[in-house]
């Protein structure tokens, strides 16, 4: 099995990464057109606006992705700013089904008022303030369980088919 996924990996690295007319790289389009939408994923998204807070960010805007694909074993694939950085076999297996909601569906700078004209209201909200930062979880049970976190009214974290809670 392995050596399948350093096959499909060779191939998509020979895509290369710039991504035109998609929220994806090619790369992760490659992996969501040959393996599909994965089972489970989070997103963090930080800019310079958010190293005042304590968060070291390395580059103007970036975008982490971890993506879990079901399996025995499971497979974490991890990419930075679309780049794929790092496939690796989970301890255990993984059953749960892929999510409907592609990673494509979230992008830089998407505010409340975007993720609740994509997906409607949510079925919860949790607010708190660190500091002078405001924080706002919308968490959502259908059509997948997801939890949307905004710091100062912009998107900065994304979970699908798994919860975190404050």
């Amino acid at each position: 099995m392995r050596l399948v996924w350093v096959g499909i990996l060779l191939a998509l690295l020979s895509l290369g990464c710039g991504g035109e007319d998609s929220n994806l790289s090619r790369t992760q389009r490659g992996f969501e057109l040959t393996h599909g939408v994965p089972s489970a994923y989070a997103i963090t998204f930080a800019d310079e606006h958010y190293g005042s807070s304590g968060m070291t960010v390395a580059t103007p805007a970036r975008r982490i992705d971890v993506w879990i694909y079901g399996g025995d074993p499971a497979h974490r694939l991890l990419f930075d700013s679309g780049f794929f950085v790092d496939d690796v076999d989970l301890a255990s297996s993984f059953d749960g089904e892929p999510v409907n909601t592609s990673p494509s569906a979230f992008v830089f700078g998407m505010t409340r008022a975007d993720v609740e004209a994509a997906f409607g209201p949510p079925d919860d909200v949790e607010s708190n303030a660190v500091g002078d930062l405001e924080i706002e979880v919308l968490r959502y049970t259908t059509p997948d369980t997801m939890g949307v976190g905004f710091v100062n009214g912009q998107i900065a974290s994304v979970s699908v088919g798994l919860q975190v809670t404050l």
